[in-house]
């Protein structure tokens, strides 16, 4: 699977992967597939992801890739292959396209908890202040101008007046998600969600109308793998998200913060950056003169001292280390992981401050019994228990009926 094209090898497709890049598909669906193959070597599997094909698939067990632009005609699609089932990350405007002609199918629906989701840290709950504000504080307007074309097809397929939708959007201000899962003939829930820990059953129950039999915990998918560490190294690692990637804060105000950073940390003191998949590297050239390290696809180092954002890999550094400083920029809400936090900063002081102090405390993960409900670990795998309750739902001997 060296190509740089998308690939078909089956006639039908029992169960099929969506995610928007391809690294979210490959770190979500190619790895559930491995389950699922291990279960039932012939079960069908394909995948559709929007951007570009990387240059290859090396350790791609998909039987069949799709890009999302080459599929004209979604109802024509599903029927081609036979679909039986879809499996979705998130409740993004394309994601609830694909699942409301699904549902027009009666294909099975399941979606993966792939992080937090609840006020102040879902990229789906933000304020309708503005037009371009809507999908996710998105600042790209040919990003946004892409999902309101989704949203009027959507509306067109369903015989749903996308004025009002728009009008309901602006005038409700309220997670988009809870708009557009209610607004058309199919309320655009999935069958099962699979979460990460029971905390947050409430805000499925609540918010979004699941009823509790819907939900299957199968724990913190980041902790696949995760071992109780026997050595945990005096060093500093940085967990970066995309929020100069995705338009979330402004690059000036990114830049600033690094430079805080290179500032506030020794440079002989040993650094990690834990870059996110689709981190630009060139945002942290500032820290090239420290001693430091950037992973990208590697594990979290296990480490004394853990800084970041709101990135959900921050679960795992809590079981490792309760040594967790966060950043909080002027543009953003408090974040979840406050509650968590040996500090919060604002400024250059303040994380000079939360550093210096880290480094001479001992080191505890004693908050690792609060972050279980949060982040549960399932030493038998998240992955491998969301492979299994997919196959049996494939095969009947799970029913989805509240």
């Amino acid at each position: 699977m060296a190509s740089t094209k998308t690939f078909v090898n089956c006639e039908k497709i029992d169960i099929l992967f969506f995610d928007i890049p391809y690294s979210n598909l490959r770190r979500f669906g190619n790895e559930i597939s491995k389950h699922l193959k291990a279960i039932e070597g012939n079960v069908s599997i394909g995948g559709i992801f929007c951007k570009a094909p990387p240059k290859n698939y090396d350790g791609c067990v998909f039987d069949s890739l799709f890009l999302r632009k080459d599929i004209k005609n979604i109802d024509l699609f599903f029927e081609k292959y036979h679909v039986q089932m879809l499996v979705l990350t998130n409740p993004r405007v394309p994601d609830q396209e694909l699942m409301l002609h699904a549902k027009k199918h009666h294909i099975k629906i399941v979606m993966l908890q792939e992080g937090i989701i609840f006020k102040g840290t879902n990229i789906n709950d933000v304020s309708t202040k503005n037009i371009l504000s809507i999908f996710g504080k998105i600042s790209s307007l040919a990003k946004t101008l892409k999902y309101l074309k989704i949203l009027h097809r959507m509306c067109k397929y369903d015989k749903k007046s996308y004025i009002g939708l728009l009008k309901k959007i602006l005038s409700e201000k309220i997670n988009i998600t809870l708009i557009t899962a209610e607004y058309f003939s199919e309320k655009l829930n999935a069958n099962f969600m699979y979460t990460m820990g029971h905390y947050w059953d409430s805000y499925f129950i609540d918010s979004l109308g699941y009823s509790e039999s819907q939900l299957v915990l199968i724990g913190d998918h980041d902790l696949d793998g995760f071992e109780e560490p026997r050595k945990i190294e005096n060093a500093i690692c940085y967990v970066a998200n995309v929020l100069v990637e995705d338009g979330t804060i402004k690059k000036k105000d990114f830049l600033e913060f690094v430079g805080f950073l290179e500032k506030s940390i020794d440079k002989t003191t040993k650094l990690y950056v834990k870059l996110h998949p689709r981190s630009d590297i060139k945002l942290y050239k500032a820290l090239n003169d420290h001693n430091v390290t950037f992973l990208r696809h590697e594990a979290l180092p296990n480490v004394k001292v853990y800084i970041g954002h709101r990135s959900t890999l921050l679960g795992r550094a809590l079981y490792i280390s309760d040594q967790l400083m966060l950043w909080r920029f002027k543009s953003e809400d408090i974040c979840f992981y406050e509650k968590f936090a040996s500090a919060v900063c604002t400024n250059m002081a303040e994380l000079a401050s939360a550093i210096d102090n880290s480094i001479s405390k001992e080191h505890s993960n004693e908050k690792r019994i609060i972050i279980e409900d949060y982040y549960w670990w399932n030493k038998n795998g998240a992955f491998n228990t969301c492979a299994k309750h997919i196959h049996a739902y494939l095969k009947g001997e799970i029913s989805s009926e509240k």
